[in-house]
């Protein structure tokens, strides 16, 4: 496997964790939904009814809307450059940070651990677009 599809393969497996978000979402809506019977007045302007379950999952959708952004953002630039194995290790552990993030935000939702998987993607993304700003600069420079 290239490093380019290693990559990709990255930002697919993002983009499965949110669309798998997506499907918990909707069945813990769906399911709360018809256990209540006509509570769909209540959530038409608001999701505050749902009960903590379900927006806990709706918080870790909109959760990757946020920094994945940046993750996003680089994964194209470094396709672009041509990837290489460096920034492929740091997505794929940028994925790895995300899942587990997800994973506490819809079960425990312990604030502190839920913190700390945060900060490891955070700090995953800054090295990522610090690697992407050296080698552009080896590029431009011609040292790479």
């Amino acid at each position: 496997m290239s490093a380019s599809h290693a990559a990709i393969l990255a930002g697919l497996l993002q983009a499965a964790l949110v669309l798998g978000l997506y499907v918990l979402l909707g069945v813990r809506r769906v399911r709360w939904v018809a256990a209540t019977k006509g509570a769909i007045r209540e959530i038409a302007l608001s999701s505050d009814a749902y009960p903590e379950d379900v927006r806990k999952v709706g918080n870790a959708v909109s959760n990757q809307f946020e920094l994945p952004l940046l993750f996003y953002a680089g994964l194209g630039l470094d396709l672009y450059l041509g990837a290489d194995w460096l920034f492929v290790a740091l997505a794929l552990l940028f994925v790895v940070s995300r899942l587990v993030h997800a994973f506490i935000h819809t079960t425990s939702n312990n604030v502190v651990q839920r913190f700390q998987a945060f900060s490891v993607g955070y700090f995953v993304v800054v090295a990522m677009w610090l690697w992407l700003f050296a080698r552009l600069m080896m590029s431009a420079f011609g040292a790479a």
